[in-house]
């Protein structure tokens, strides 16, 4: 079973579709969309074993529902909207300072990406109602190529990748919210629908522990959701295994040490708490 509870640390202010990437034992956390009804570019660091949170820096370019990996000992911000869709990629290094380095060959908020060796690969999201269904990779945050395109091109949709393997689960597609867990393996280029959720899903996040893939929270018919799904990564099948202490939705997911953290997201509006989830 999963246990999730709420720390006694807590956000500045209430923050959500922010980015969480792990830096070492901690985890910085990049821009969002903040409790006063603005885009902040505002970079915090999170360390979950002291319990601490404080300002680290501050992005080139302030977004919300961007998506972010570490790649090669730098941590990279691909996408993501302000007052529109951006297309620009900012470099941020240890010590939170930001710099643009490239953008992505279409403006894309929404979106999801994962870092695998030395690539980082972009998923879902779109600019101006039109969503993108090809699937990039870059080692350089600069030079993209597409790799495969996904069979339902979705925004908000929860991305995670374990053994070579990324899945792309729910999102919002051109007809609403979708069930779809979209499985693309980068050996071969094939993506394919393995399975479905037990109902539409979008605004959800995944995180991987022990190999095992977590479904947490999001929103289905509008409406925000506490459940903690695990999904077997070969057969699509699904189980519930726990639940948040509330129904969020839009939080940043990262892992450290086995824990994952839930930080800021959105129920009627944003919240300020970070949730740890323990995995028996």
């Amino acid at each position: 079973m999963v246990h999730a509870t709420t720390l006694p640390t807590r956000l500045p202010t209430g923050l959500s579709r922010s980015v969480a990437i792990v830096v070492g034992s901690s985890i910085d956390v990049y821009g969002g969309f903040a409790s006063t009804g603005s885009t902040t570019g505002e970079i915090l660091a999170f360390d979950p074993g002291a319990g601490q949170i404080g300002a680290l820096g501050e992005l080139a370019v302030p977004v919300h529902d961007a998506a972010g990996v570490a790649l090669d000992g730098a941590m990279m911000v691909f996408g993501g909207g302000s007052a529109a869709p951006k297309s620009v990629v900012q470099q941020v290094d240890s010590a939170g300072a930001a710099r643009v380095v490239g953008n992505l060959p279409t403006a894309r908020a929404d979106l999801g990406a994962v870092a695998i060796g030395t690539s980082a690969f972009v998923l879902g999201g779109g600019a101006s109602g039109v969503m993108a269904p090809q699937i990039l990779t870059t080692d350089d945050g600069n030079h993209f190529r597409a790799v495969a395109s996904l069979v339902a091109a979705v925004r908000y949709a929860a991305v995670a990748e374990t053994g070579g393997r990324i899945y792309v689960i729910g999102g919002a597609g051109a007809a609403g919210e979708r069930s779809d867990i979209q499985r693309l393996d980068i050996a071969t280029g094939e993506v394919e629908v393995i399975g479905q959720m037990p109902r539409p899903i979008s605004h959800a996040s995944a995180m991987i522990i022990g190999g095992r893939v977590f479904v947490v929270g999001g929103r289905s018919a509008g409406n925000a959701q506490d459940a903690i799904w695990q999904l077997d990564a070969v057969t699509g099948a699904t189980q519930l295994v726990g639940r948040l202490p509330q129904a969020v939705s839009d939080f940043a997911l990262a892992v450290v040490g086995g824990v994952g953290y839930a930080i800021g997201g959105e129920t009627d509006t944003q919240v300020a708490s970070i949730v740890a989830i323990v995995v028996e």
